[in-house]
Order: C-alpha cells, then structure tokens, then sequence
C-alpha cells in the first residue's frame, strides 16, 4: 500500500515546464490535492495561473511518473475545479487513454519529458 508521502515524493520528481521547480515546491500540487482508495489514485493539481499554457503538460507528465512508478494502481489526473479556462479540454485529454498516450508521445519526441521527470 501506498501513502501520500510517498506520492509525495513521487509527484515531487514532476518539474513545471516553464520553472524547473518540482510542482510540489510550487503548490501546484499538495497532499490535500492527492487521494487513495483501494488500487486507484487521484491527483488534481492546480496550473499556475488560469491560462497556463503549459497546464496539459504538467497534468500528463504527473500522470506518467505515477504510472510508471505505480503500474498496478488506475491514475486519474485532473486540474482543480475552477483553476484552469480550459480544464474540461485538459481534463478529457489526460482520461482518454489514446490522446494522453499521444501526447505522452509528442513530448517525448520533443524532448520536453526527459526535461521535466527528475531522476528516481
């Protein structure tokens, strides 16, 4: 079993793209903002500011250290109600598992998830 420590830690490896400051330093994620239940995971995180250009970013890259960390438990990842002008649009991308995979795989090709995953 799982804690939020340990989340914690996990989640904290997620540099914001524009910073390179974990998104736990940043409060764009915190342990209120995390929730385990049996084998499933939720994390909401909140972007920088409402039109955060990079809020799908740090939602996918969030969701694929968890992922890879902890691939037995179901992830959801979404933005915090009223945080984002876009969050239904981020929010149905990371759950469609073709368009975050797509898109998991155009910010590997650019090289951005290499620069935004610390090492374990």
């Amino acid at each position: 079993m799982v804690d939020k420590e340990q989340l914690m830690k996990i989640i904290g490896r997620v540099l914001d793209p524009e910073y390179p400051i974990p998104v736990t330093d940043m409060g764009i994620v915190t342990p209120e903002d995390v929730e385990i239940k049996d084998d499933e995971i939720k994390v909401e995180f909140t972007p920088t500011t409402p039109f955060c250009p990079a809020g799908g970013v740090i939602g996918a890259v969030i969701k694929k250290v968890l992922i890879d960390a902890l691939p037995d438990k179901k992830i959801t990842v979404t933005t915090k109600p009223g945080t984002h002008m876009q969050e239904e649009i981020i929010n149905q991308a990371l759950e469609d598992e073709e368009t975050y995979e797509n898109i998991i795989k155009k910010l590997t090709e650019m090289g951005v998830l290499q620069r935004c995953i610390l090492p374990a």
